[in-house]
């Protein structure tokens, strides 16, 4: 029994990688990511072995870090700024806010017609609003793209997506 437990995790770490790759999807990076002049960070993954909700993923395709908002969502807690040796990842400035991207709904998958209210719940800014029973609406000024809203999504496919502001 251990060993089709260990080979369903195993297999499943490689189906969380494999339905995030496409050329045309944007991803979202993490806080504070800056692209440099050859276009890639680097090989190494101080950055995703510091991260505490172990949503930095490593795709040579995508050339640098992105964040896999199946697996967690973002504290915004800069460890993996505060592990990057190259300066790829910086901490941000006192007080200032930190935005990734921002929520958008996908309405002809959202469950909320029937009863669920899982990601307004689990929102820590508070980004969305349930609308009259039927749909969700997200803050702009809100909303961080942190990607908790995509994580308890129980929809399949996922009805929240998380669109970057940074790429």
């Amino acid at each position: 029994m251990a060993g089709r437990w260990f080979l369903f995790r195993f297999l499943s770490g490689y189906w969380s990688a494999a339905r995030n790759i496409g050329a045309a999807t944007p991803v979202c990076r993490p806080p504070r990511f800056k692209e440099t002049a050859s276009g890639s960070c680097g090989d190494c993954t101080a950055c995703r072995d510091a991260c505490p909700s172990a949503i930095i993923v490593r795709d040579f395709a995508r050339k640098g870090p992105h964040l896999d908002f199946f697996q967690g969502r973002c504290t915004f807690c800069y460890l993996c700024a505060g592990a990057c040796p190259k300066g790829i990842l910086t901490l941000p400035n006192e007080g200032e806010r930190m935005v990734i991207g921002r929520a958008r709904l996908i309405r002809d998958r959202c469950l909320v017609r029937e009863g669920c209210s899982v990601c307004i719940e689990r929102c820590p800014e508070g980004a969305l609003t349930l609308i009259f029973g039927r749909t969700i609406r997200v803050s702009k000024r809100k909303c961080t793209g942190c990607g908790g809203c995509r994580h308890v999504c129980p929809a399949k496919p996922n009805a929240m997506s998380i669109e970057p502001l940074n790429g």
